[in-house]
């Protein structure tokens, strides 16, 4: 998955690449949800500071946060650009979208696949037919590509 900061690709193919490994790692829509909604997911891996919402700047407009979201940036200094919130209505694309992914997930096709055992991704595996794992300590589990 790309890095938003450091790339200079669409933020299509950002979300593309995100919904799709979370997909392809057995995310339901709820958990896909739940993991977007993270903070540490929106700022490093999907929209570095696109979610910004903070006294200073919001991406959407105020009726679009939840109550304790606009609760807290009503309490923030515009000096606290750092905090992200999923607006409801790109809450609602990403979903579609990742409901509207094709079966062999665009084409792509991923060899190597490691996962931590966080309370993000610790959940999340690989289809055991296409993948198997080769290695796993406390931290993460590293899947190979099974060969035909």
């Amino acid at each position: 998955m790309p890095d938003p900061f450091a790339m200079v690709i669409p933020d299509a193919e950002i979300e593309d690449r995100l919904l799709i490994f979370l997909k392809m790692n057995g995310a339901d829509r709820n958990s896909t949800m739940r993991i977007l909604r993270e903070r540490a997911v929106l700022v490093f891996f999907l929209s570095c500071n696109k979610y910004q919402a903070s006294p200073a700047h919001v991406f959407a407009p105020l009726e679009e946060y939840s109550e304790p979201v606009r609760k807290r940036m009503r309490r923030l200094s515009p000096f606290d650009s750092w905090i992200v919130a999923l607006p409801r209505s790109e809450a609602r694309r990403l979903l579609l979208k990742y409901d509207g992914l094709d079966a062999n997930l665009g084409g792509r096709r991923l060899d190597v696949i490691v996962l931590g055992r966080g309370f993000l991704d610790g959940r999340l595996a690989p289809d055991p037919d296409a993948f198997r794992e080769v290695y796993s300590n406390r931290a993460f589990r590293v899947y190979e590509r099974r060969l035909p």
